[in-house]
């Protein structure tokens, strides 16, 4: 008897742990999908997110199954784009849970309080098609700024309520458009330990820049200097000469002719700038085909209307864009400054500045 209450206990517990479901944690808040045996027969759905009791094969899945996997979420899940014609019912049994994506799953609540916004960004599906997104945003009465294909990101113009946006199934992820950015810089080129490995004495491996090419993002142009003008491309000008540009850029790659104690981090690198005064990932995305830089150098950050302590460190649209383009460029590196913000602590201790 004791053997065949064990077998059933066995059963239950192999019953309770393969219709174990896992909370998916987005950033409006925890949710748990449903279970297959839930799932509606007749429910159809384009755009749902599905979780896997272990991670899936994606070109296996989608050659099985016709599913497109989408982006990755946490806890074994994906964005997965259903086909026409397929029920959810008919999903395989690999599949521990479905979850509904509805209107405030779209969105960060903290990133809408207490903001200015003037425009928003839109994240749409990489298999939505464009062109009838486009119509269907401006037969809402919204006015498109801009898109671009490749991060599959549109801007338009902020209303009163938004909520019309939430409800459109091809996007999936809104936010306020950031303002402004504000330069940051500090010399460190001795703390860095760059004046050693620049030195062709031993210890020393003499690595001065020489044949890499960087692209610079600022505040304006980077002015002319004896430094480094013979290396400097100014690429974008727009906005002037502004004198944290020619300081970053000094910083950075300065060949100190002038006062070697001023040299920079890699003296003999090439320069190409830009203003940070538009779509940066855009330009970085558009520009590196053409100039082959292999660093990009981001001495800004967000203003404090932008930069709360409730969205300090926040992953947002733009730390996306930034990781497709890592996937996109494999050799292409981001290189952000940490900032000169240390008596803008949002914990005690000197924590989370950054």
């Amino acid at each position: 008897m004791k053997y065949k209450l064990l077998f059933f206990f066995l059963v239950a517990i192999k019953f309770v742990w393969a219709q174990k479901i896992t909370p998916i944690y987005l950033k409006s808040g925890n949710y748990f999908p449903d279970t297959l045996m839930y799932v509606s027969q007749n429910e159809k759905q384009n755009y749902v997110i599905l979780q896997f009791r272990t991670l899936p094969d994606v070109t296996l899945f989608y050659q099985k199954y016709g599913i497109k996997l989408l982006e990755y979420l946490p806890e074994n899940s994906f964005y997965a784009n259903i086909p026409s014609g397929f029920k959810l019912d008919q999903l395989p049994e690999s599949i521990s849970g479905v979850l509904k994506i509805k209107p405030e799953m779209k969105l960060d609540p903290s990133a809408w309080s207490n903001r200015k916004v003037k425009d928003i960004k839109l994240i749409y599906f990489e298999t939505v098609d464009l062109v009838q997104l486009l119509k269907s945003i401006e037969l809402k009465g919204y006015s498109i700024l801009r898109y671009y294909p490749t991060f599959k990101s549109i801007y338009v113009q902020a209303k009163l309520d938004n909520s019309a946006l939430l409800n459109l199934e091809e996007i999936y992820w809104i936010e306020p458009a950031i303002l402004d950015l504000d330069a940051f810089n500090l010399v460190e080129r001795n703390n860095h330990r760059a004046n050693v490995i620049g030195s062709i004495v031993k210890p020393g491996k003499g690595l001065t820049g020489k044949g890499i090419k960087i692209g610079e993002w600022d505040g304006g142009d980077v002015g002319s200097h004896e430094d480094f003008n013979a290396r400097l491309t100014v690429v974008k000008k727009k906005f002037g000469i502004n004198n944290h540009a020619t300081h970053v850029c000094g910083t950075m790659a300065g060949a100190g002719n002038l006062d070697p104690l001023t040299k920079g981090m890699a003296p003999k690198a090439g320069i190409y700038s830009w203003d940070f005064y538009g779509d940066i990932t855009a330009e970085m995305d558009t520009n590196y085909p053409k100039y082959g830089y292999t660093l990009t150098q981001n001495s800004y950050g967000y203003s404090p209307s932008d930069d709360p302590c409730v969205l300090r460190g926040n992953y947002d649209a733009t730390s996306r864009e930034l990781d497709l383009m890592v996937e996109k460029y494999p050799n292409l590196l981001h290189v952000f400054a940490a900032g000169n913000s240390r008596g803008d602590n949002c914990r005690s201790g000197g924590f989370k500045t950054v």
